[in-house]
């Protein structure tokens, strides 16, 4: 078995790692694989549930996309065809499936967020949000959507919570953990800092003005991390600190609450941020 760009997803009861774009998938419980499988199609996504249920993605050869939903047995239990653009699939801790899809009505350009119960004959309901979609997932008690638009909460009944536009600024850099979301935004004002903002499920939110040039940008906990040349700037909220790293330094990313991980050419470093 070998990957190419490899992918891991789980759940409490079990992990799947594929390819992205590639055409198989394997299932794993906590001591070995006890399921894999080899598709036609490439696969875009995948998402697991805590009851064991399971949702492959895949691209359409002749467009659109399906959905593939498994029992916890490995048993094919629906398939869903959409013929939107599907960014990403994803499960609530009731086991319903959610998926995000971008879709063209004349000149206008959408976000849907479908829900569905598996093994179910239609779509449970679908809330609809402008612009095309470039970031979801789930939190606590629901799901957020992010946009080039704008920030959108939903509950896990699909009802809007809360939202947030960005009117003419530019998404740069977005992430997300299960507490909330910070986005990196091109104010698209002359000589004007970018902005960091944070956003989080139970209603916080703060932002910050930075300096142009961030590399990254991740939700640490609930601080804001940048990645600069350099130096990674951290901002909870009240307090701004600098942490000063290697230069070079191309991408920034998640590992866990108290640290990140800085990625440069050849090697990555470890980055406490307590």
């Amino acid at each position: 078995m070998t990957f190419k760009a490899p992918l891991l997803t789980g759940s409490e009861k079990y992990m799947l790692a594929y390819d992205a774009g590639g055409y198989s998938f394997y299932v794993y419980n906590s001591i070995s694989r006890v399921y894999n499988e080899t598709l036609d199609t490439p696969i875009i996504d995948c998402a697991a549930a805590d009851n064991g249920n399971f949702a492959v993605l895949t691209k359409n050869n002749v467009g659109g996309y399906t959905i593939r939903l498994y029992d916890k047995n490995f048993k094919l239990a629906a398939t869903l065809t959409r013929e939107g653009y599907v960014y990403s699939v994803g499960f609530f801790g009731d086991g319903r499936l959610y998926l995000c899809e971008s879709v063209s009505e004349g000149a206008a350009l959408y976000t849907d967020v479908s829900l569905y119960t598996v093994g179910g004959d239609t779509i449970d309901r679908t809330h609809r949000e402008s612009g095309l979609v470039l970031l979801a997932g789930d939190l606590d008690g629901g799901m957020f959507v992010l946009s080039d638009r704008g920030l959108t909460f939903l509950s896990d009944s699909g009802e809007k919570t809360a939202s947030h536009s960005f009117g003419t600024s530019d998404v740069l850099f977005a992430d997300a953990n299960d507490t909330g979301v910070c986005v990196l935004l091109d104010e698209n004002a002359s000589g004007a800092a970018c902005g960091a903002y944070a956003y989080f499920a139970n209603g916080d939110s703060y932002s910050l003005p930075v300096e142009k040039g961030a590399k990254g940008i991740v939700l640490c906990k609930k601080r804001i991390c940048l990645l600069y040349d350099g130096s990674l700037t951290v901002y909870n909220g009240s307090e701004i600190r600098e942490i000063e790293i290697p230069d070079g330094g191309r991408t920034l990313l998640s590992r866990d609450k108290n640290s990140v991980i800085v990625c440069y050419n050849d090697y990555a470093k470890i980055v406490e941020i307590n």
